[in-house]
Protein backbone atom coordinates (compact mmCIF):
# COMPACT_ATOMS: atom_id res chain seq x y z
CA UNK A 1 0.00 0.00 0.00
CA UNK A 2 2.73 2.14 0.65
CA UNK A 3 5.03 1.80 -2.64
CA UNK A 4 1.30 2.17 -4.12
CA UNK A 5 0.63 5.41 -2.28
CA UNK A 6 4.12 6.88 -4.58
CA UNK A 7 2.88 5.47 -7.82
CA UNK A 8 -0.19 7.73 -7.20
CA UNK A 9 1.32 10.70 -6.19
CA UNK A 10 3.12 10.91 -9.16
CA UNK A 11 0.02 9.75 -10.92
CA UNK A 12 -2.11 12.49 -9.46
CA UNK A 13 0.80 15.10 -9.92
CA UNK A 14 0.08 14.66 -13.94
CA UNK A 15 3.13 12.49 -14.09
CA UNK A 16 5.44 15.32 -13.20
CA UNK A 17 6.66 15.24 -10.03
CA UNK A 18 8.97 12.75 -7.28
CA UNK A 19 7.99 13.46 -3.95
CA UNK A 20 11.66 14.24 -1.99
CA UNK A 21 11.27 11.33 0.31
CA UNK A 22 9.66 7.71 -1.71
CA UNK A 23 10.03 5.69 1.94
CA UNK A 24 7.84 4.37 4.72
CA UNK A 25 8.35 7.63 7.07
CA UNK A 26 6.82 9.99 4.69
CA UNK A 27 3.47 7.13 4.19
CA UNK A 28 0.54 6.60 6.45
CA UNK A 29 -1.15 3.90 5.52
CA UNK A 30 -4.41 3.59 7.28
CA UNK A 31 -5.29 -0.09 6.91
CA UNK A 32 -3.22 -2.51 5.57
CA UNK A 33 -5.82 -4.72 3.38
CA UNK A 34 -7.41 -1.67 2.29
CA UNK A 35 -7.37 0.10 -0.60
CA UNK A 36 -8.23 3.65 0.24
CA UNK A 37 -7.15 5.91 3.10
CA UNK A 38 -3.41 6.23 2.27
CA UNK A 39 -1.55 9.68 2.62
CA UNK A 40 1.76 10.92 1.53
CA UNK A 41 3.08 13.15 4.30
CA UNK A 42 5.33 15.39 2.42
CA UNK A 43 6.61 16.84 -1.42
CA UNK A 44 9.32 18.70 0.19
CA UNK A 45 12.13 18.14 -1.71
CA UNK A 46 10.53 17.25 -4.78
CA UNK A 47 12.23 16.29 -8.11
CA UNK A 48 10.57 16.48 -11.65
CA UNK A 49 9.68 12.99 -13.29
CA UNK A 50 12.28 12.16 -15.88
CA UNK A 51 11.36 8.92 -16.50
CA UNK A 52 10.66 5.49 -15.15
CA UNK A 53 13.98 5.24 -13.37
CA UNK A 54 13.38 8.69 -11.77
CA UNK A 55 10.40 7.45 -9.91
CA UNK A 56 11.57 3.64 -9.15
CA UNK A 57 15.40 4.49 -7.94
CA UNK A 58 14.12 6.61 -4.83
CA UNK A 59 11.54 3.77 -3.90
CA UNK A 60 14.44 1.06 -4.31
CA UNK A 61 16.76 3.51 -1.96
CA UNK A 62 14.14 4.89 0.59
CA UNK A 63 11.73 2.03 1.69
CA UNK A 64 14.50 -1.26 0.77
CA UNK A 65 17.95 0.11 1.06
CA UNK A 66 18.19 2.22 3.85
CA UNK A 67 15.56 -0.64 5.83
CA UNK A 68 18.19 -3.38 4.92
CA UNK A 69 21.20 -1.11 5.76
CA UNK A 70 19.11 -0.56 9.37
CA UNK A 71 17.65 -3.67 9.80
CA UNK A 72 19.44 -6.50 7.97
CA UNK A 73 17.15 -9.70 9.25
CA UNK A 74 14.12 -7.42 6.84
CA UNK A 75 15.86 -8.87 4.01
CA UNK A 76 14.41 -12.03 4.13
CA UNK A 77 10.93 -10.44 4.24
CA UNK A 78 10.57 -7.51 1.95
CA UNK A 79 10.65 -8.06 -1.36
CA UNK A 80 11.82 -5.15 -3.39
CA UNK A 81 9.75 -7.10 -6.42
CA UNK A 82 6.90 -5.60 -4.60
CA UNK A 83 7.77 -1.97 -6.79
CA UNK A 84 6.37 -4.01 -9.62
CA UNK A 85 3.28 -5.34 -8.10
CA UNK A 86 2.54 -1.27 -6.92
CA UNK A 87 2.72 -0.15 -10.04
CA UNK A 88 0.08 -2.44 -11.13
CA UNK A 89 -2.08 -1.85 -8.28
CA UNK A 90 -1.99 2.50 -8.91
CA UNK A 91 -1.75 2.42 -12.54
CA UNK A 92 -3.79 -0.79 -14.01
CA UNK A 93 -2.41 -3.43 -15.68
CA UNK A 94 -2.38 -1.84 -19.19
CA UNK A 95 -0.52 1.65 -17.90
CA UNK A 96 1.99 -0.29 -15.76
CA UNK A 97 3.18 -2.50 -18.72
CA UNK A 98 3.86 0.43 -20.74
CA UNK A 99 5.66 2.25 -17.84
CA UNK A 100 7.70 -1.01 -17.18
CA UNK A 101 8.50 -2.02 -20.42
CA UNK A 102 10.17 1.87 -20.54
CA UNK A 103 11.87 1.18 -17.20
CA UNK A 104 13.76 -1.97 -18.52
CA UNK A 105 14.43 0.17 -21.65
CA UNK A 106 15.67 2.70 -19.35
CA UNK A 107 17.43 -0.06 -17.52
CA UNK A 108 18.96 -1.64 -20.35
CA UNK A 109 20.48 1.66 -22.06
CA UNK A 110 22.43 2.66 -19.42
CA UNK A 111 20.01 3.90 -16.43
CA UNK A 112 21.29 3.28 -12.73
CA UNK A 113 18.40 1.93 -10.23
CA UNK A 114 21.00 1.77 -7.73
CA UNK A 115 19.55 -1.55 -6.70
CA UNK A 116 21.52 -4.66 -5.58
CA UNK A 117 18.72 -6.78 -6.11
CA UNK A 118 17.42 -8.45 -9.24
CA UNK A 119 13.74 -6.74 -9.84
CA UNK A 120 12.88 -9.38 -13.05
CA UNK A 121 10.95 -6.99 -14.93
CA UNK A 122 10.83 -8.73 -18.18
CA UNK A 123 10.22 -12.15 -15.84
CA UNK A 124 7.10 -9.46 -14.39
CA UNK A 125 6.06 -8.24 -17.73
CA UNK A 126 6.03 -11.72 -19.27
CA UNK A 127 3.46 -12.52 -16.45
CA UNK A 128 1.53 -10.54 -16.27
CA UNK A 129 -1.05 -10.94 -19.34
CA UNK A 130 -1.29 -14.64 -18.07
CA UNK A 131 -2.21 -13.81 -14.36
CA UNK A 132 -5.10 -11.99 -12.56
CA UNK A 133 -3.52 -8.99 -10.82
CA UNK A 134 -5.25 -9.64 -7.16
CA UNK A 135 -6.38 -6.77 -5.68
CA UNK A 136 -3.67 -5.64 -2.55
CA UNK A 137 -6.44 -6.01 -0.05
CA UNK A 138 -6.88 -9.68 -1.20
CA UNK A 139 -3.05 -10.54 -1.11
CA UNK A 140 -2.70 -8.88 2.13
CA UNK A 141 -5.27 -11.11 3.47
CA UNK A 142 -4.06 -14.45 2.25
CA UNK A 143 -0.90 -13.35 2.97
CA UNK A 144 -1.84 -12.87 6.93
CA UNK A 145 -3.82 -15.80 6.91
CA UNK A 146 -1.06 -17.94 6.05
CA UNK A 147 1.12 -16.44 8.68
CA UNK A 148 -1.21 -17.05 11.00
CA UNK A 149 -2.04 -20.71 10.31
CA UNK A 150 1.95 -21.13 9.99
CA UNK A 151 2.12 -19.88 13.91
CA UNK A 152 -1.30 -21.71 14.93
CA UNK A 153 -0.99 -25.15 13.63
CA UNK A 154 -3.48 -26.79 16.31
CA UNK A 155 -6.17 -23.74 15.90
CA UNK A 156 -9.60 -25.23 15.55
CA UNK A 157 -12.17 -24.57 12.73
CA UNK A 158 -13.95 -22.15 14.94
CA UNK A 159 -10.71 -20.15 15.36
CA UNK A 160 -10.12 -20.71 11.15
CA UNK A 161 -13.63 -18.90 10.70
CA UNK A 162 -13.17 -15.98 13.30
CA UNK A 163 -9.80 -14.75 11.56
CA UNK A 164 -11.70 -15.52 7.95
CA UNK A 165 -14.68 -13.28 9.11
CA UNK A 166 -11.83 -10.57 10.00
CA UNK A 167 -10.11 -10.42 7.00
CA UNK A 168 -13.02 -9.64 5.23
Amino acid sequence: AALTTIFTAWKNSGRCIIPGLAGPTNVVVREPDSREGHLLMSLMGWKPYRGPASLVRPMLRDFFQRTFSNYPWCRRILDPAWILDACVEALGTREAARFLERLREEVSEGAEIDSPVDLDIGGFLERLPHRYPKPLPLRAAIERYRRWADESPDATPGARLELLDELQ
